[in-house]
């Protein structure tokens, strides 16, 4: 249903937005819905560039921040996607 109603398209604009809080907000919302998804979602999720998106946490100098983000990465290499 988020991806039929757009969610991921806005959550990855989203992370275009300059303010950094925003962009923190985004990265936990991206990683927790990789956590109990299926093989299916994923992939959408990943066509969505959910990948990249959780990325841009990488550059962040918080370690909670790059820890989320890893946390969806991984979960994304579950799937091997």
């Amino acid at each position: 249903m988020c991806i039929e109603i757009g969610l991921f398209d806005k959550l990855v604009q989203l992370m275009l937005h300059d303010d950094p809080d925003i962009k923190k907000e985004v990265i936990w919302a991206i990683s927790n819905s990789t956590a109990a998804c299926d093989g299916e979602l994923m992939n959408a999720m990943v066509q969505k560039q959910l990948i990249e998106a959780l990325g841009v946490a990488l550059k962040f100098k918080e370690p909670r921040i790059i820890f989320v983000s890893l946390e969806g990465l991984t979960n994304c290499l579950k799937f091997g996607s």
